[in-house]
């Protein structure tokens, strides 16, 4: 399933192939579904479940968080315009960073950006206390389970 940033070539597709498929096969559909982002080779075909609730719907869970950064951006007093560049701008660059960045690993650059007492400290802090974590946990795997319940739905008709 690919995600909407295929529009952009930017999007990242799960491909799964049992063993009755040839190499060449494989390839001619790698080399198709290249053409709208990247690919990664899944194992099981279960595993394309698992590929939807993260990076099909990945792009909604960003934009939620971009919607909530604009908005707390605009609640402290930036215009609506300066919020919205603003938000853009550092999502691209954050995700220029991890991607760019030699295989560092997120938690270095979320510490890189971190300072010791500083401001960005006390943000990720409320973040731990409101459970951000467990709350993206929590919406991949409500997904994931509806990914698995169309799967169902699919192989019984």
């Amino acid at each position: 399933m690919p995600n909407i940033a295929a529009l952009l070539s930017a999007s990242i597709t799960g491909l799964f192939a049992n063993e009755h498929v040839s190499q060449a096969r494989k390839d001619l559909s790698e080399s198709i579904v290249r053409s709208i982002g990247s690919i990664i080779w899944c194992q099981k075909e279960s595993e394309i479940e698992m590929v939807a609730a993260v990076s099909g719907s990945g792009p909604a869970y960003v934009f939620s968080f971009m919607e909530a950064l604009k908005s707390a951006a605009t609640q402290l007093g930036l215009s609506r315009e300066q919020a919205h560049l603003m938000v853009l701008q550092t999502t691209l660059g954050a995700a220029r960073l991890a991607m760019e960045c030699g295989g560092e690993s997120l938690s270095d650059l979320r510490r890189r950006v971190t300072s010791p007492n500083g401001i960005t400290e006390a943000a990720m802090q409320s973040l731990k206390t409101s459970d951000f974590s467990v709350a993206i946990s929590q919406a991949v795997d409500r997904a994931h389970h509806r990914a698995q319940e169309l799967s169902d739905q699919l192989m019984d008709h």
